[in-house]
């Protein structure tokens, strides 16, 4: 089955796209995987050991990071964490061909978001169905109860959130 695949920076919109994405994820009975990619300060093949080193050190803090999402997400999703050395938007864009996502889900900083931003340059990449979930408002907004999903290839359709407010 084709995945829902997460991009994470493991910022509070990232935190909100990755509980959107398990949300759908649970709601469509399909796979979940969560992506961080490691930016290098310099290309991995021409590091430096100190710089491969620091590398290492940042990887390993992002699998930690990502051991702490996968305790809070629900037993009843099957998630798995990938975390990549490369430029974000490559990584993303490769692992995009390799999966075939039926669903890729980002989290959108918003308002005065740059247009070099990595769900922008993302979306003129890749060839999936994206969502772009914002960064949480000041506000609490009521939970969606459904979703109405219209992807390529499937009958559009609504599909009900599970476990939210009627």
């Amino acid at each position: 089955m084709q995945p829902i695949l997460v991009g994470t920076n493991f910022s509070d919109a990232s935190a909100a796209a990755t509980r959107e994405a398990v949300q759908l994820a649970r709601a469509l009975q399909a796979p979940l995987v969560l992506v961080h990619e490691v930016e290098p300060i310099e290309h991995p093949d021409t590091a430096d050991p100190d710089t491969r080193r620091f590398h290492r050190e940042l990887i390993e803090k992002a699998h930690e990071h990502m051991a702490a999402e996968l305790k809070v997400c629900p037993s009843d999703v099957d998630v798995s964490c990938r975390v990549e050395l490369g430029q974000r938007v490559l990584v993303l864009a490769a692992l995009t061909e390799s999966y075939q996502p039926r669903l890729v889900v980002l989290g959108n900083r918003g308002e005065g978001e740059s247009s070099f931003s990595v769900s922008r340059r993302l979306l003129a990449q890749i060839r999936f169905p994206t969502l772009l979930v914002p960064a949480p408002v000041a506000r609490q907004l009521p939970p969606a109860r459904a979703v109405e999903l219209f992807l390529d290839g499937l009958v559009p359709g609504r599909v009900e959130c599970p476990g939210r407010p009627a």
